[in-house]
């Protein structure tokens, strides 16, 4: 395992995070709609697809099974299990890491898009959708972020080209409805993990309840 790419593809997964919130910053003033809020916006569009990239990491895990099926039989059971627990976990952490980048991401702007009123349930599909675009082109034709702005029409063509090959519009569907439902599990464990930070600072910066009274008292007060 190759550490060197793994922290690579993790940073890019993260550069969206602060992107997304310039670009809510950016939004929120009153000269919105003059203002550069279409390079932030831009940037953010570009890199988001970097955070759900990770999310296909467990692809690299079933690539391997059939060598460590292999292994099975070459070096026993046991030594081969205790060489495949730390692989599982690298790979779940990988793809949780992918998919909290994207909540992390994306909660600023869409934050703003709900106080604005925008219809989110008529924008979640498209959203994945276009996400999943960006993940499959650089799954399978290797395209990076910046490919974009180096050679923005060959990737317009070769995405063109995508969308009208059957498989590769059920490939991009499938992988929108995989992105959506890890986002919401995700989005979930963040809200509940805000949820009982809160709820800590509360308890730290609040007095102490006093010791409720014993039994023979409450009885002789009553």
């Amino acid at each position: 395992m190759q550490i060197a790419p793994i922290l690579w593809n993790m940073f890019l997964a993260a550069v969206p995070i602060p992107l997304g919130y310039a670009l809510a910053a950016v939004l929120r003033r009153e000269e919105r709609w003059i203002g550069a809020w279409w390079l932030p916006a831009a940037f953010w569009i570009v890199f988001l697809p970097n955070s759900a990239y990770l999310t296909t990491g467990w692809r690299h895990f079933l690539e391997g099974v059939g060598a460590y099926e292999q292994a099975f039989i070459i070096h026993g059971y046991l030594s081969s299990f205790q060489r495949l627990i730390p692989v599982m976990a690298a790979c779940l952490a990988y793809t949780s890491f992918g998919f909290l980048s994207l909540v992390l991401a994306t909660r600023p702007v869409e934050r703003l898009a709900r106080e604005w009123g925008a219809p989110l349930r008529l924008l979640t599909g498209p959203f994945f959708i276009l996400v999943a675009a960006g993940v499959f082109l650089g799954l399978r034709l290797r395209f990076n972020s910046w490919d974009l702005a180096i050679r923005p029409f060959s990737v317009a063509a070769e995405a063109f080209r995508t969308f009208r090959e059957p498989g590769g519009v059920g490939v991009i569907l499938s992988l929108a409805l995989f992105l959506g439902l890890g986002y919401l599990i995700a989005d979930i464990w963040v809200d509940g993990f805000l949820a009982r930070r809160a709820r800590w600072a509360g308890g730290r910066g609040r007095a102490p309840e006093a010791p409720p009274a014993p039994l023979t008292e409450a009885r002789e007060n009553a």
